[in-house]
């Protein structure tokens, strides 16, 4: 994703690498979760991650909404 974020519109980086960090985070803070065999617990975080996730691929979004 920082590979990625890098040929972005420059508007668009600093929501990027913000997304990108608090992924980071979420994929660190999924860790306890995944160990302690918690489903749900690890799917509030899965849940998070997918609205990040979703963020990040928008801000690759370069057709415009009228087409």
């Amino acid at each position: 994703m920082k590979v990625i974020a890098k040929g972005m519109d420059p508007s668009k980086l600093p929501k990027a690498e913000e997304d990108i960090k608090l992924l980071q985070k979420l994929a660190q803070a999924a860790q306890g979760p995944v160990s302690k065999k918690d489903a749900e617990g690890f799917g509030t975080i899965a849940a998070k991650a997918d609205g990040l996730f979703e963020d990040f691929l928008d801000l690759l979004r370069d057709v415009p909404d009228e087409l």
